[in-house]
């Protein structure tokens, strides 16, 4: 049984915050050995409760409606309307048997309590009771959840129920119906939307739902949707588009899945990446910002081994996005890769690789703090001055400018020239780029950076 400390608690489990000064006093009679006065109280709750739960199905619901208008109209005409209400929301179906079962001993120990009989109601009734309307009652959403459920997968058919395609707005409205859903009818909810994903009238509103479900990242939500809907849709190509989306929203669906299913998974993410023409990366159908939640969210040792040549493809094609280089960050193996990229791209012989590195130097600097050490940086700079004497016409114009768009990387490339010149003069000298640190200094970076080497 509850002790009064775990009645307290219970307090923040009610759903409708109306009925938590109500149970609060009656916990202050419990607390004073009032223990009818707890019982009476939990039981008015109860009712008024699910009084409240059959208005709100009776708007969408035919026979809960019917019921509504009889508890109605015995309310307002001053007869007891309790017994009856239970007993047609049971006989509608709109109340599980167990909670039937439940009400009536709560109603048992009310009638007890609340005559003069000569008994007494315990501590441990009146405990009982208080712990029974709530974890059974208040604390759940409608009165028969598929119910919700079904008046959801419905209303999907409306254009207007996401009124954007903007996630934070999508996100809020999942988390708005979901608050009106008790957990143990996910299972439900999640089978009638992938049921909805699969019809055409209700396609793009049932996706929008899943992906922003898991960008609630709920441990309840997460599994099921690991099981039932990533794992269910890998074997099809032409859903990959929405994998990216789940694993954008919420990368951890990918953890714990059977090997079978990266293999799937990475494989339609390669593919999407290869023909996506996605635009802003805020979109969750972007590859780099689906490689980015992965990193924040798995290990590094299990992006490498299960999703690398998603990774590579992502790199050959996003390798200058913002997004991806800030999601790396703190994730040393996965940044490597990507500073090798930068390094290979920036020194190409093949004069558009070499050229859209040098356009992208803007992105690239925006997040090198953090990300490149200072010797990296200098490798930049000298692998840019390389391509440029092969006759990159961008790296060119960043050679003349002295990185000027590049404030980070430059300082960090000077830093490296001051703390360490002889290997500096080393790199360059072996790369061919110049005949000693001071003239490459002079050249690329600035004449005063030059002035403290001599």
């Amino acid at each position: 049984m509850a002790g009064l400390s775990d009645m307290e608690e219970l307090l923040n489990e009610i759903k409708n915050k109306d009925f938590v000064d109500y149970m609060r006093e009656a916990i202050s009679c419990y607390n004073g050995g009032a223990y009818r006065g707890c019982i009476v109280l939990s039981y008015i709750a109860l009712f008024d409760d699910l009084r409240g739960k059959l208005s709100e199905l009776s708007k969408v619901n035919g026979d809960a409606k019917k019921v509504w208008l009889d508890v109605e109209k015995r309310a307002n005409d001053q007869q007891v309307f309790e017994s009856f209400m239970a007993d047609q929301l049971k006989a509608k179906g709109l109340l599980e048997e167990k909670k039937y079962q439940r009400l009536n001993v709560v109603r048992e120990l009310r009638n007890k309590a609340a005559h003069p009989s000569g008994l007494h109601a315990s501590a441990e009734e009146a405990r009982f009771v208080f712990k029974t309307v709530i974890k059974e009652f208040l604390a759940e959403g409608l009165l028969k959840t598929t119910h919700a459920v079904d008046v959801i997968i419905d209303d999907l058919t409306k254009g207007n129920f996401f009124p954007t395609s903007k996630m934070e707005d999508v996100a809020e409205i999942v988390k708005d119906e979901l608050s009106k859903l008790h957990q143990k009818v996910y299972p439900y909810l999640v089978e009638k939307l992938v049921d909805a994903h699969a019809v055409a009238a209700t396609s793009v509103n049932a996706e929008k739902f899943l992906v922003g479900m898991a960008s609630l990242e709920v441990d309840e939500s997460r599994e099921l949707l690991r099981k039932k809907v990533v794992s269910v849709s890998c074997v099809d190509e032409g859903k990959a588009a929405f994998v990216g989306r789940m694993v954008s929203a919420d990368a951890k669906l990918l953890d714990g899945l059977s090997a079978k299913d990266h293999v799937r998974i990475c494989q339609l993410l390669v593919e999407h990446t290869k023909t996506a023409t996605v635009g802003l990366v805020s979109k969750y159908t972007h590859p780099a910002r689906q490689l980015s939640a992965m990193a924040g969210k798995l290990p590094e040792e299990m992006i490498l081994k299960e999703y690398g040549s998603f990774f590579s493809e992502v790199l050959k094609k996003y390798p200058y996005e913002p997004i991806l280089a800030s999601g790396l960050q703190g994730k040393p193996k996965l940044a490597e890769k990507l500073i090798e990229s930068w390094k290979k791209n920036a020194g190409s012989s093949t004069y558009d690789v070499a050229n859209k590195f040098a356009q992208s130097i803007q992105e690239v600097d925006s997040v090198v703090l953090g990300l490149l050490e200072d010797k990296e940086a200098f490798d930049l700079v000298v692998a840019v001055k390389l391509a440029a004497d092969w006759g990159a016409f961008t790296s060119k114009s960043l050679i003349k400018s002295k990185f000027s768009d590049a404030p980070n990387i430059a300082e960090s490339a000077k830093k490296y020239v001051d703390e360490n010149p002889k290997e500096a003069e080393n790199i360059v000298v072996e790369k061919g780029v110049s005949a000693n640190i001071e003239e490459f200094v002079s050249e690329i970076l600035t004449d005063e950076a030059a002035s403290t080497l001599m």
